[in-house]
């Protein structure tokens, strides 16, 4: 009887303190609040020679996505990507469709190679060749694809890390926070 009395005051101890953790969390973290988080700057040079830095283009939507040329979800994105990148007007306006690949790391294939494939497939979206990896780093990035949704003021709003079709993409690009 003691064993089962001393298991209730635990579990009864236990659940007040995850409660209180939770209002704490609640209280310094409300519901609807926004921390705004600006994404690391970089200069990177995409696939036709022409330098990118992300502050450049602070007053545009900015969809930065990370991938692969092994990835097969990847290979599978890549293709709705262009197409947004062409719908929204080719980063003339004020939508600018990036992605991001490492050449020469871990099973990414060359920087030529990676050319090679966009312009085997008909890819025209800007890839930037993060060179070392140093960036993916930076961005911590664990999974292929990942996607940052990063708004006009230049503030981090979304990151998805998996594939998504142009369906999504449009619908984050168009509810941008």
């Amino acid at each position: 009887m003691e064993i089962g009395n001393n298991i209730k005051k635990i579990n009864f101890w236990f659940l007040t303190l995850s409660i209180i953790i939770i209002l704490c969390i609640c209280i310094n973290n409300p519901v609807g609040a926004s921390i705004k988080v600006r994404p690391l700057d970089f200069n990177l040079v995409d696939q036709y020679g022409k330098i990118h830095n992300l502050s450049s283009y602070k007053g545009k939507t900015v969809f930065l996505n990370f991938w692969a040329t092994w990835c097969p979800p990847c290979r599978v994105e890549i293709c709705d990507i262009d197409k947004i990148y062409r719908q929204y007007g080719n980063n003339k306006n004020n939508v600018i469709i990036l992605g991001v690949a490492a050449p020469d790391i871990e099973n990414e294939i060359s920087k030529q190679g990676i050319t090679d494939f966009l312009n085997k497939n008909g890819y025209d979206f800007p890839v930037l060749f993060d060179i070392g990896g140093n960036v993916m780093d930076e961005y911590n990035i664990g999974a292929f694809p990942t996607t940052f949704l990063i708004n006009k003021e230049g503030d981090l709003s979304r990151i998805i890390e998996g594939s998504i079709n142009k369906d999504e993409m449009n619908y984050l690009i168009n509810n941008i926070k």
